[in-house]
């Protein structure tokens, strides 16, 4: 009998288990991937720094020589929006790093397997079934089915959402019609440009943006996220990547022509959501709740906030206190779940990129507007986080004023 079961090893699951092992609890936890694999989301925000020093997870993270973020450059046409961490208004990291996923969650991981955690890589759940002390777990590994008994389960399992399907919690896939199109690829020109290194969105149409991220290996992420039709032609085909690349003028040369380190990768309407993120002895984190969208990097933040969060909460109900999932988790989640769809939204109806190139932004404001963008969505401090909506719709009616 284990006392929590994690499902998936990321860094959602990561976190609550390195948690929970310096806790003294007996850890669990099933991976369907072998690790190293690959996985998108591959520039993290200052917040998450917090959770992985919490849970002493930074030193083997800071060993690697991980490309350094400390900030973020914003582009349309001749204008430029340039965001420092270092300026900010919330106390926290001011920096953090672009990272292949697939060295940065294998570092996470076998640290957290360290301390003690069991990991079963390989490993696909078959079913889910409560028991009298919390859950008996089926599971598939190398062709043989096992069991595992649990007293909780935290769910880890991002796009899987294991725990949603064995509970019939439904999954809304929200249409927002819009795509994302990416690879990698080495990057032989860099040294063609100043601060090659620097990670850049291209703001191409108000609904379309091009990523660049550079990691400290000489590969770099590049991808587009934007509504369908900018991907299609006239004829309803679609356009190659090295067609897209020449929507970008700023970085077609840096880009194009070099050879794909993986076949190009599509995704529409990758945005979802669940209307339960706990029940008894269980808790859903990270991008197993849903997933907002990659223009803010917000996915591993979210999912490092959740998962110490529910590893904290999961400790007292172990230990036999009283836990208020709905207002100490789910709501606690949702506040700033709800900051950032805010901000997504007022990204692509063109709000947030008119604030963003207002030359008149006071320096206050900016420094609010960057710690929400450094992923401390929660902080009630901020007055752009506690009326996150009124203050961006009152910001952009004085810049429309202005004009």
């Amino acid at each position: 009998m284990y006392d929590v079961l994690i499902i998936g090893a990321g860094p959602a699951g990561s976190v609550a288990g390195s948690y929970l092992a310096e806790q003294g609890f007996k850890v669990c936890t099933i991976e369907k991937a072998i690790f190293p694999r690959f996985v998108i989301g591959e520039s993290l925000l200052p917040s998450s720094m917090n959770h992985f020093e919490e849970t002493h997870l930074l030193e083997p993270l800071k060993a690697q020589g991980f490309q350094v973020k400390d900030g973020a450059l914003f582009l349309s046409g001749e204008k430029s929006f340039h965001i420092r961490f270092d300026e900010f208004f919330t106390p926290g990291w001011t920096w953090t790093w672009q990272v292949p996923r697939e060295d940065f969650d294998k570092v996470l991981a076998d640290a957290t397997a360290e301390k003690g955690v069991e990991i079963h890589y390989g490993s696909t759940i078959l079913s889910i079934e409560r028991s009298v002390d919390g859950f008996n777990v089926s599971y598939s590994h190398e062709g043989e089915d096992k069991q595992v008994s649990t007293r909780f389960i935290i769910d880890a399992s991002g796009d899987a959402k294991v725990m949603a399907k064995a509970m019939s919690i439904p999954v809304t896939v929200i249409d927002t019609n819009r795509r994302t199109f990416f690879t990698r690829v080495k990057d032989e020109r860099a040294g063609l440009y100043s601060n090659p290194k620097q990670i850049t969105f291209d703001i191409l149409e108000t609904e379309l943006w091009f990523w660049v991220i550079p990691f400290s290996t000489g590969e770099t992420s590049i991808g587009f996220v934007g509504d369908d039709r900018y991907f299609k032609k006239e004829d309803g085909s679609f356009y190659s990547f090295d067609e897209m690349l020449e929507k970008t003028e700023k970085f077609n040369k840096r880009f194009s022509g070099l050879d794909h380190l993986f076949k190009p990768v599509s995704f529409l309407n990758f945005s979802n959501s669940i209307p339960e993120t706990y029940g008894e002895k269980f808790v859903i984190t990270g991008n197993s709740m849903g997933f907002l969208d990659p223009v803010f990097s917000s996915g591993v933040a979210i999912a490092t906030e959740s998962a110490l969060l529910a590893a904290k909460l999961a400790t007292k109900e172990l230990n036999g206190l009283k836990v208020d999932w709905e207002n100490e988790y789910a709501a606690y989640m949702e506040k700033g779940l709800n900051v950032f769809r805010s901000y997504i939204d007022a990204w692509y109806n063109g709000d947030l990129q008119k604030i963003f190139f207002y030359d008149k932004i006071r320096p206050e404001t900016k420094r609010q507007l960057t710690s929400v963008l450094a992923g401390y969505a929660w902080d009630q401090n901020n007055p752009f986080v506690k009326n996150h909506q009124r203050l961006l719709k009152t910001l952009i009616k004085i810049i429309r004023m202005d004009d």
